[in-house]
């Protein structure tokens, strides 16, 4: 069964005009989320998914949106060596998308 999706507040101490975060729930609550300073790219991207792997050890499902670093070739290659499980978003679909509520 899927745990009820509760919305998580995240304080932040410093003034910015947007903040980037990669984050996820597992499927019994537990929670991650960095921070990312400069850009999302594929590079971060991937670097977030093995921050996943390493974090919670088990099969790993994700959900994405359409966002190019997240459709790029370099992490399509890595979610298929991996065998990391994705959902992508329907695009132009945020009505579907709960973290874009937040």
């Amino acid at each position: 069964m899927v745990p009820r999706v509760q919305r998580v507040n995240i304080q932040f101490w410093r003034r910015s005009k947007g903040v980037k975060i990669l984050g996820a729930v597992s499927s019994e609550q537990k929670f991650i989320a960095n921070e990312v300073v400069d850009r999302l790219t594929s590079d971060v991207t991937i670097r977030f998914f093995r921050a996943l792997q390493d974090e919670f050890a088990e099969k790993i499902h994700v959900l994405l949106d359409n966002a190019s670093y997240f459709k790029s070739q370099q992490v399509r290659d890595f979610v298929e060596e991996t065998q990391i499980a994705v959902t992508r978003s329907l695009r132009r679909s945020p009505d579907l998308n709960p973290v874009e509520a937040c």
